[in-house]
């Protein structure tokens, strides 16, 4: 791992995963999203094996910018990467400092010799308007659901189709619903391989018995379950931090996936009744897959999300992307290109 030298007038600071108290006490009081907090990061490290880390740089006058990094290696190269999911880099209320925060935190990764950076940024919340669009780029497109609505107009907002669904769920295939958070724990374990394999899902989807386990017990992390006969053949899970929150996964047995749309409606229910005000679905692997389409249908609005990637040092990535046979020039598409799954 490169050494991290302290340069410029930001205060820059590294809490690597295995400091979970200064992790903590870092985002206390700080505007950020689940994907920052430590059990979060700890737990996708486990199913990504890169080392990672928080950073977070500090201006006069209380600026101040948060971001959690996954290190990953090519030959005596190192890559920064944002863990799976939407996280980022989130400024809190210092918006018109943050350009002179991440021209600082991008100097001081520079400095430590990182070559590239790729970083998922939150569709709640965008970088601000004065930061150069040269590493800001359209990312996937989400759904979001606003919870400030009346149960009544949420419902009213469902596609016709799904509202009939999930009254025919409810009437014709009988179930119980189950918040029992060890129950839950145990049938993930189960369940989300099983879908893992039924979908065909890539490898950034493959998470660690441990990984899901840690997940489904972090602070704020919500589960609902389908239960039939005494078993649970279906699952959600959504995280949440703060007024907002975030669909993680969901898990079903074969036939435990006819309970997918009531299983989310049910939960959104949950999360507005627990002050949760802005859910971000997400959206598909790809645009209009069978997943954006799910989501699609619960009439959220969908969003653009932003996607940064930068080049620190242009002489190693060039060389990287000549060694692996592929042109970096676009960064619009697969970035950094050589690390595309074939």
């Amino acid at each position: 791992m490169p050494y991290f030298v302290v340069k410029m007038d930001v205060r820059h600071t590294i809490i690597r995963i295995n400091q979970s108290i200064e992790w903590d006490a870092a985002l206390t009081g700080f505007i950020h999203t689940p994907a920052h907090e430590h059990a979060y990061c700890k737990a996708m490290s486990l199913s990504s094996g890169m080392e990672t880390f928080l950073y977070v740089g500090e201006g006069d006058g209380g600026a101040k910018l948060v971001c959690a990094f996954g290190i990953r290696t090519r030959g005596r190269y190192a890559e920064l990467v944002s863990p799976y999911g939407f996280g980022g880099y989130m400024l809190g209320n210092e918006r018109t400092n943050g350009k002179e925060l991440l021209i600082a935190c991008d100097e001081y990764l520079r400095l430590n010799e990182f070559v590239t950076a790729y970083v998922l940024q939150h569709p709640l919340f965008p970088l601000p308007d004065n930061v150069s669009a040269e590493d800001v780029f359209a990312g996937a497109r989400v759904y979001m659901m606003d919870l400030s609505l009346s149960e009544e107009e949420l419902w009213g907002r469902l596609s016709k189709g799904f509202r009939y669904d999930i009254r025919k769920t409810g009437g014709e295939a009988a179930f119980d619903l189950c918040t029992d958070q060890d129950a839950l724990c145990k049938a993930i374990v189960e369940l989300y391989p099983l879908t893992v394999a039924r979908v065909g899902a890539s490898p950034v989807y493959h998470f660690t018995e441990q990984s899901l386990d840690m997940i489904c017990r972090m602070r704020g992390a919500f589960l609902l379950g389908a239960m039939r006969n005494s078993k649970i053949e279906a699952m959600v899970v959504f995280l949440a931090s703060g007024t907002a929150a975030d669909y993680f996964i969901n898990a079903a047995s074969e036939s435990g996936r006819v309970y997918s749309k009531v299983l989310v409606w049910e939960m959104l229910k949950r999360l507005r009744n627990n002050g949760v005000r802005c859910v971000n679905l997400g959206g598909g692997v790809r645009p209009n897959d069978s997943l954006d389409e799910f989501k699609r249908r619960f009439q959220g609005s969908a969003v653009i999300s932003q996607s940064v990637k930068k080049v620190f040092d242009a002489d190693a990535y060039k060389s990287l992307c000549a060694e692996c046979g592929v042109c970096g020039i676009d960064r619009g598409n697969y970035f950094p290109p050589y690390w595309k799954p074939s």
